[in-house]
């Protein structure tokens, strides 16, 4: 049914041939029909010249059609009442008229336009384009360009402006383009027209000079030169209400980053998708760009690319998500739940195998059944395989000519290989594929490019061939760059792209190839359906993407506050983030509850016979806590001779686990990462009568546990997080009631404060804690340099000799280009620790999450990095830097990986000036900066310390005696 709109149209040019009251369904059906056989019949009717409708129809087509409206009304009387079928008919008949009637509405209501502008000197082909471009746009649903412009509104708006276009010095071709590039300048405002030229007019100023401004029409100003220049931007930032302040924000943003007004401005010109239209946040993006940047995670020239780009339009959440997705940082490996037990059984197989592999007899070790668990994790298929056939595929392994080690190596670069039968048919045709192609044996294939060998060869020597016959020059360059490089083109999902082919031809080359022998020996298992699809091991499923991207958003919402909040998208502002601020709020309960029932002895805590001194923090990861309790064992074994043990709770990570017993070798310190209760503590203490002292590292939560001193460590950067406790922030609990409990503060990463902000914030800390709370002020001082290649007279990469026995200086590092490997909790201090060194060029910090597991891929990809910067010729020196921790955490794949680069041109002696490239384990120490000023020395202070815990202890000790 037409609306009243078309309906009162309809009457107005129709005459007295329908009443002008409600039209009926029948009425308007009618008199669509008179209006739809009219046109047709006066298509060839004379028109008004240059005012002519979009579809070839004339207003005068439709002026004439009164007079044959009774005519046709009286016919559809008898079309009507000559039965159903003659209803059907006039029913469809009078839907067709319906859509006439409508374009005949769109061309009548325009009409009034078009005139005008043919009175304002508009050509007649400048108006048909601009005819022809309402018509795309009406057909693209952007809705009717001139529906409600009347007759008034075009003397009022329109007029003004196109006089001031021609004030500025252009002539009528320029406005017709114009008015072409924006179509909705011929409805914008006049007091919106205006203000929009004035700032251009400023905008214009900025511009640099063109050759081309000879060529724009004589007696143009400043502006109408660019408005001739630039149509397209000039058109589209017209259209725009506060153009003035949103280009003041726009260059004062991006001169925060280091670009000039001028840049901005040629910037502003060409693409509408560099202004900025959310100033706040636009704000936020400048400062997380800025961030990155001090952190060492891009380069200068990275900051004002994206600067230049329409990277302030997005939320730093989207800009993080898109740049991880674009392959910057590797998807983390989500864990499987495994509530039948398999998981478990998995990882305690796969470590049995581990703890063999090191010539380890007995029951298996909780570090190798740690180690199990972490490759179970990043695989499913794994625990999908079963025991059996990881044993089964650890011995074709070893079948292939790998040693232990090795085998160890390529489990930890690609762990589905222990998953894999490689006496197989399949595997065994690659195997086959790989040496007789590339020339690659199956241990260097295994090593250097374990990633790839769970692929398809089918898929592989298909595009292989392709390449051969078809794209030589491809084959051969990726071929003389490394095997590496060819094998990731041929298994990366942009071949097509990456190859310049298309679907069709590589889908026909494939039935042609699967006919010759390479095709019958290498493409067996490959149907002319298309490609294998890669291995499921490499695939991420939906709900695991999912969970990924979750995770991220949680992580992001997680280091902000609530004014930051603001920026962030909706589902994050009003769904995720209210979601996890009521989790916080159960937490919360849940915490104080449990902190209540152990004060009134519902729940009751267990004291070891000896000492036990805590170190804790209040937020998660990154405030110190293992270089602290490093520290203070070695203090306390070298001055006072005690037998220490240190218990990580919860079993700890690996990779603390062992670097503390690496630093702390030779000196009467156990390092136990087998205390998961007290309990257990307790009885493995009893196995160790020799022990005096514990000190519990990642303790201040520890509840169970009855301590006799408590250390907390806060993060001067950020020492309470965003304010708000987990989820919602990273508060583990609140300050005020974990600091009521201090016995002595830490403040960690003073050195990258100022002296003012240092002084406000211990005043803060011990306004919190009671009087007696001894305080420390701490910093991470860099040492020294190992490195990671092995002299050429000596390769013993094992775990105690994996490192150079010489420390290497730090001014090695001054005017070094680095690339960084780290994994660590918070990785914008190692940048910052290198730029206080000297580094000239920092990339790679803050890539990896904190105790991520590298892949041999990964660590092959930072070597060609480092590579690619050395031949360069750029920097006076270049190398790969990881810290201790990172090094802890897979030893083996280090030592393999960097045991064959000792061929290479590197030298690891450390001389100035020496070529090649290295590589080195940062090797830093925690550094008291200022102790206690009630205590005469540093030494002093660890002493009362150490002399407190005693007291407490035994006054302890007492208690439960009597």
């Amino acid at each position: 049914m037409l609306g009243r709109r078309s309906w009162r149209l309809a009457a107005r040019l129709l005459g007295p041939g329908l009443s002008a009251g409600a039209p009926s369904e029948l009425q308007l059906a009618l008199g669509s029909r008179a209006v739809l056989s009219s046109s047709l019949e006066g298509s060839s009717a004379s028109t008004v010249p240059g005012c002519s409708d979009s579809k070839g129809g004339s207003a005068a087509s439709f002026v004439s059609s009164s007079s044959t409206t009774t005519t046709t009304t009286s016919s559809s009387r008898g079309l009507i009442h000559s039965g159903p079928a003659g209803w059907r008919g006039f029913t469809a008949a009078a839907k067709n008229s319906t859509a006439a009637l409508n374009s005949a509405g769109e061309a009548a209501e325009e009409l009034p336009l078009w005139h005008f502008l043919r009175q304002q000197g508009f050509s007649a082909d400048g108006i048909s384009r601009l005819q022809a471009a309402a018509s795309r746009r009406r057909a693209k649903g952007q809705g009717q360009l001139g529906n409600r412009t009347s007759e008034q509104k075009l003397q009022q708006n329109l007029a003004p402006n196109i006089a001031a276009l021609r004030a500025e010095g252009l002539d009528t071709v320029c406005i017709e383009r114009l008015f072409e590039r924006r179509l909705q300048l011929l409805t914008t405002k006049h007091t919106t027209f205006s203000s929009s030229l004035e700032a251009l007019r400023q905008l214009a100023a900025l511009l640099p000079d063109d050759p081309r401004a000879v060529q724009a029409p004589p007696g143009a100003t400043q502006l109408g030169v660019a408005l001739w220049l630039y149509p397209s931007g000039g058109a589209q930032l017209l259209k725009q209400v506060k153009l003035a302040s949103l280009i003041e924000g726009s260059l004062r943003l991006r001169r925060q980053l280091g670009i000039s007004d001028a840049a901005a401005a040629g910037l502003l010109k060409d693409s509408r998708s560099a202004l900025v239209t959310n100033v706040e946040r636009a704000e936020a993006m400048v400062a997380y760009l800025q961030r990155l940047q001090a952190s060492g995670q891009l380069s200068a020239r990275q900051v004002t690319q994206l600067a230049m780009s329409s990277a302030l339009r997005q939320t730093p959440v989207e800009f993080e998500r898109r740049w991880r997705e674009g392959g910057t940082s590797a998807l983390d490996h989500i864990s499987c739940k495994d509530p039948a037990g398999r998981q478990r059984a998995a990882a305690d197989t796969i470590g049995e195998l581990l703890q063999a592999a090191d010539g380890m007899p007995g029951p298996l070790q909780q570090q190798y059944q740690q180690q199990g668990e972490a490759l179970v994790h990043r695989s499913h298929n794994l625990w999908a395989a079963g025991q059996a056939s990881l044993r089964a595929s650890w011995a074709s392994l070893q079948q292939l000519g790998l040693s232990n080690s090795q085998v160890v190596a390529v489990a930890q670069a690609q762990p589905s290989v222990l998953a894999t039968d490689w006496q197989g048919e399949a595997k065994q045709r690659q195997l086959a594929w790989v040496q007789q192609e590339l020339g690659l044996s199956p241990v260097d294939f295994l090593l250097r490019h374990g990633r790839y060998c769970t692929y398809s060869v089918a898929t592989i020597a298909m595009r292989a061939s392709f390449l051969q016959q078809h794209r030589p020059a491809v084959f051969a360059t990726r071929l003389a760059r490394g095997s590496g490089l060819l094998l990731s083109l041929l298994t990366h999902r942009s071949f097509l792209k990456q190859a310049s082919c298309t679907a069709a031809e590589l889908a026909a080359f494939k039935r042609a190839w699967l006919t010759t022998p390479a095709g019958r020996r290498w493409g067996s298992k490959l149907t002319a359906g298309g490609p294998q699809p890669m291995s499921a091991a490499r695939r991420v499923g939906p709900l695991e993407r999912l969970a990924w991207g979750l995770r991220q958003r949680v992580q992001e919402i997680q280091k902000v506050d609530d004014a930051a909040l603001k920026t962030f998208p909706a589902s994050s502002k009003y769904l995720l983030a209210p979601t996890l601020r009521l989790l916080a709020s159960l937490y919360a309960t849940y915490n104080g509850a449990r902190h209540f029932f152990y004060r009134q002895g519902v729940l009751r805590s267990l004291g070891l016979p000896c000492p036990v001194i805590s170190i804790g923090n209040l937020t998660n990861g990154g405030t110190g806590k293992t270089p602290f309790v490093e520290y203070l064992s070695r203090h306390y074994a070298l001055s006072h001779r005690m037998p220490t043990m240190i218990l990580q709770r919860g079993g700890g990570t690996v990779d603390e686990t062992v670097m503390l017993q690496h630093l702390l070798e030779g000196l009467p310190v156990v390092v136990s990462d087998r205390a998961t209760s007290s309990a257990e503590a307790r009885e493995y203490l009893r196995e160790n009568p020799e022990t005096r002292l514990v000190l519990l590292d990642d303790g201040l939560q520890h509840l169970p546990l009855v301590r006799d001193f408590e250390i907390v460590m806060v993060n001067s950067l950020n020492p309470f997080g965003n304010g708000h406790l987990l989820p919602r922030g990273t508060l583990r609990e609140l300050p005020k009631d974990a600091l009521r409990r201090a016995d002595a503060l830490v403040l960690h990463n003073v050195d990258l404060l100022g002296p003012e902000r240092r002084e406000a914030l211990a005043r803060q800390m011990t306004s919190l804690a009671p009087r007696h709370t001894v305080l420390f002020q701490t910093q991470m001082a860099p040492v020294g340099l190992r490195s990671l290649i092995p002299a050429a007279s000596s390769l013993d990469m094992s775990i105690q000799a994996g490192l150079g026995a010489e420390i290497i200086p730090l001014s090695r590092l001054h005017g070094a280009a680095v690339v960084c490997l780290v994994g660590i909790g918070k990785p914008e201090n190692v940048a910052r620790q290198l730029q206080r060194l000297g580094a000239a060029h920092i990339e790679g910090c803050g890539t990896y999450d904190d105790h991520h597991m590298f892949s041999l891929e990964e660590l092959q990809a930072a070597i060609g990095r480092v590579e690619e910067l050395q031949r360069s010729g750029q920097y006076r020196h270049v190398c790969l830097v990881m810290t201790e921790k990172d090094y802890a955490r897979q030893t083996d794949l280090f030592s393999a990986v960097f045991s064959q680069q000792a061929a290479s041109p590197i030298s690891s002696s450390g001389e100035e000036g020496s070529s090649g490239w290295g590589a080195y384990v940062l090797q830093a120490r925690i550094e008291v900066v200022e102790h206690d000023r009630r205590f005469s020395s540093q030494t002093a202070t660890l002493n009362a310390m150490l002399r407190l815990a005693v007291d407490n202890f035994r006054r302890r000790s007492y208690l439960s005696v009597g």
